[in-house]
């Protein structure tokens, strides 16, 4: 059943992460020992391809929890979340070289979903935004209420973004659009977003932004 296909992704996940997290640190331990040259090129190569499979466990593993429990949904301001965020996400920005803007109400912008679902969703847009905007690229947040009274938190950026036909494949497990196969990541981040935003009885939207790049859209019921 899928209830028991989940129980296993999490489990198996979660058995990997122990020794997986040795493997790491004996490479971390080794790396001062190994000579310089093609070995050192290759034992760095084995370093990011370990660290990647920590990434795609932590990913397997948050999707499993975020499908197998029980939806609790909370009421939560979503205003305050946007600024945390943000806020913790501004030195990453900065040390990429990208601009991150921030527009929202002064007061409170209320939604009932799961516990911190506008963070966990937005964690996952700007991660998405760092990892796709190049250098010199600007980021924009902004928080509001819909004229239905949903919370809607909109991420734009004015990066490459991906073609229109490819849009609706990116909230889908590992989904990567075919220029972007390099880039380091689980393909999981807005999958996880999805799930949490469908769970929560609210929506996610991936869209182009205007005049050019990716524009990530959550929506939340009002509280």
């Amino acid at each position: 059943s899928l209830s028991r296909q989940r129980d296993f992704v999490a489990d198996a996940s979660h058995q990997l992460r122990n020794p997986l997290a040795t493997l790491v640190l004996q490479l971390e331990n080794v790396e001062p020992h190994v000579a310089p040259g093609p070995g050192r090129a290759e034992h760095g190569r084995a370093l990011e391809e370990t660290e990647r499979l920590e990434e795609l466990l932590d990913g397997l593993l948050a999707l499993a929890r975020v499908e197998s429990a029980a939806p609790e949904l909370r009421e939560q301001d979503v205003a305050v979340a946007v600024r945390e965020r943000v806020r913790a996400w501004l030195p990453v920005f900065r040390a990429a070289g990208l601009e991150l803007a921030v527009r929202g109400p002064a007061g409170e912008l209320p939604a009932r979903a799961l516990p911190d679902a506008a963070g966990r969703v937005l964690d996952a847009a700007l991660d998405n935004a760092v990892k796709f905007v190049p250098r010199g690229g600007r980021v924009k947040v902004c928080a509001r209420r819909a004229a239905d009274g949903s919370a809607v938190v909109r991420v734009a950026d004015d990066g490459p973004g991906v073609p229109e036909e490819q849009l609706e494949l990116l909230p889908r497990r590992f989904a990567r659009a075919p220029q972007h196969q390099n880039v380091r990541g689980s393909g999981l981040g807005l999958a996880i977003a999805d799930e949490i935003a469908r769970l929560s009885g609210g929506r996610l939207g991936v869209g182009g932004n205007v005049p050019r790049g990716l524009a990530v859209e959550l929506r939340l019921p009002s509280a």
